[in-house]
C-alpha cells in the first residue's frame, strides 16, 4: 500500500523526492496539529485541575478554539481529496463492496454524531 495516494493517480515514484517532501512536511505539521487539537478536544489535565480549584496564574489554559497547525492540516488534507477526486475519475472500474460502503458510512456517522453529542451534553 502506498503512503500517498495521488502518488500513484500521477503517476510519481515511490523514491521521488516530491513525494519524500510531501510526506516530511505533513510528518512535521502534524505533529503541533495533533497536540492542539487534544488540548482543543479533551485534555484531562486542564479538565480536572480547573474545576473545583482555583490555579495560580493560569497554570491550566483550556484552549478555546483550534490552532493554526490543526487548520493548515485540515486545508491540506481537503486539498489533497479535492485533487485525487479530481484525477481519480476513471481510475477505478469496479464499485466498492456494500460492506466496504456500509463501514465507512457508518464509521462518517459516528465520527459526526459523537462531537455532536459531546458538545450538547446529552445522553443518548
Amino acid at each position: 500500500m502506498r503512503p500517498d495516494p495521488s502518488q500513484s493517480l500521477l503517476w510519481l515514484e515511490p523514491d521521488h523526492p516530491i513525494v519524500i517532501l510531501r510526506l516530511a512536511s505533513v510528518f512535521l505539521c502534524a505533529l503541533p496539529a495533533v497536540r492542539e487539537l487534544y488540548q482543543y478536544v479533551n485534555d484531562p489535565k486542564c479538565v480536572t485541575v480547573c474545576r473545583g480549584l482555583q490555579t495560580l496564574n493560569n497554570a491550566c489554559r483550556k484552549a478555546k478554539r483550534m490552532g493554526q497547525h490543526c487548520w493548515l492540516l485540515l486545508a491540506t488534507i481537503l486539498t489533497e481529496l479535492l485533487v485525487i477526486s479530481k484525477w481519480s475519475r476513471g481510475q477505478f472500474e469496479e464499485a466498492l463492496p456494500r460492506q466496504v460502503k456500509w463501514a465507512w458510512s457508518i464509521g462518517g456517522t459516528l465520527l459526526l454524531l459523537y462531537p455532536a453529542i459531546r458538545v450538547s451534553g446529552t445522553v443518548i
